[in-house]
């Protein structure tokens, strides 16, 4: 089978048993899908839109990137509420992946004028309509054996029928809540932030740190690359660590703890955009913590550095002044205090502070400049923007300040620079920044 990816900006969210899945919030890659059909994230709020062409394939499938994982249960029912506005579809499949690696298909006949479709799995009376191995080391019994997942869909077409579209609403995944354990997951996903629930985590001691490890379904955030979390403990239980540090799947980040009360510590960071799947919390304390939960709030202003061409990478460059646009992405109105600074890296000595009065109507702009700094290096810019679940929400950015360079002619040796190929926006900054450094040529 061909199958193609799908790079969105928005993603499809990572869902848990007994949750409908939140098409605003899931990482980059969310789909996979096959030759002749595209699917995007379009509107507000989200919805998926899905076009196939049976002059390419006889039938559309699908399948999420990251499948909606299923612990034992004994009954399961798929919800997907949808509109078809082109063409015509006679039947759409589920699919799940059991533990051995058996894809077990289940079918629902369609009708014109339906709006829902309702897949029921009942693991006392299974029945599917085929099965086969995803994978030459597969073992295919017609058994489905748990762990699984939910995999993704295929719709069914008339033969030699015009290329159609339908709009994916919304997909419910729910299990009786007898039929198992419940699982650590994202309680609530929103606009402004996502909350994790860890009162499942599993403590172990290491010399004179506890180490925190979420169960391995733990969903991952969705993409990071502004914002703040807020640690929090239970309220009975004081951390007298001065430190925490929090692992990620593509990064370790360590912070120190201020608390506020209650238990709860804010921590600004700074990552890029893919989305983050929490693997560790490492705390030094005494006797093993007890956390109850993980938010993630976005700040309510986008933040962009105009210091020059080379902005794109943070880096300022010497001789243009250091603006910084401070946006309002939110429908409503962002009033309140916020903070600018430049800091010296890494021992964070205050150079400069601006204070932020924010009274923003949607779209709304606010620009800040800064003082250059006195010498060429390595720099912070931080500060914080009020929020909503969290009373303030730091934000912190790394950033170069270098003397301004461009490419120039050479009678002797030339300086040139050697990449990676990568997908084309990431060359593109890979480029400026090569510029920035006065490079005069780069190859791959």
């Amino acid at each position: 089978m061909k199958i193609k990816a799908l790079t969105l900006s928005v993603l499809c969210a990572v869902c848990a048993i007994g949750a409908e899945i939140d098409f605003g919030n899931l990482p980059k890659r969310a789909f996979w899908f096959s030759k002749g059909a595209e699917m995007q994230v379009t509107g507000q709020p989200p919805v998926v839109q899905l076009t196939w062409d049976p002059a390419a394939r006889k039938f559309a499938e699908w399948s999420f990137a990251r499948p909606q994982k299923l612990k034992e249960l004994k009954k399961l029912t798929v919800t997907v509420k949808y509109k078809i506005t082109r063409g015509s579809l006679h039947t759409a499949t589920i699919r799940l992946r059991d533990a051995k690696g058996e894809i077990f298909q289940f079918q629902q006949s369609l009708k014109p004028g339906m709006d829902t479709m309702t897949f029921k799995v009942d693991m006392e009376k299974f029945r599917f309509n085929g099965s086969w191995p995803e994978n030459k080391k597969a073992v295919a019994d017609k058994k489905l054996d748990f762990p699984a997942a939910f995999t993704g869909m295929s719709i069914h077409y008339p033969a030699k029928s015009a290329p159609g579209e339908m709009i994916i609403e919304s997909i419910k995944i729910e299990t009786d809540p007898a039929d198992a354990a419940p699982v650590p997951a994202v309680q609530k996903n929103s606009a402004n932030g996502t909350s994790l629930s860890l009162k499942h985590i599993s403590w172990s001691p290491k010399g004179a740190e506890w180490i925190g490890t979420p169960p391995a379904d733990t969903p991952a955030f969705p993409r990071l690359s502004s914002g703040a979390f807020c640690l929090q403990f239970a309220e009975n239980n004081r951390v007298t660590a001065d430190a925490v540090t929090l692992v990620f799947s593509s990064r370790k980040l360590t912070f120190k703890l201020n608390a506020e009360k209650d238990g709860i510590f804010h921590i600004p960071y700074e990552m890029g955009d893919a989305p983050a799947s929490l693997k560790q919390i490492i705390v030094k304390a005494k006797t093993a913590p007890v956390v109850n939960a993980l938010h993630w709030e976005k700040l309510p202003l986008a933040i962009k550095p105009d210091f020059g061409p080379a902005s794109p990478v943070n880096v300022w460059q010497k001789g243009f002044p250091g603006n910084f646009h401070f946006t309002n992405t939110l429908p409503l109105k962002v009033s309140g205090k916020g903070l600018l600074q430049l800091r010296s890296y890494p021992d964070g000595k205050i150079l400069a502070s601006r204070e932020l009065k924010l009274d923003l109507p949607p779209k709304g702009v606010l620009t800040e400049t800064l003082p250059a700094p006195e010498r060429s290096g390595l720099y912070t810019v931080c500060g914080f923007l009020p929020g909503k679940k969290l009373k303030t929400i730091p934000f912190s950015k790394r950033i170069a300040y270098l003397p301004a360079q461009a490419p120039q002619a050479h009678s002797g040796m030339q300086y040139g620079m050697m990449i990676m190929t990568w997908p084309l926006p990431v060359m593109e900054r890979a480029g400026i920044a090569a510029a920035a450094l006065g490079t005069d040529f780069v190859r791959s």
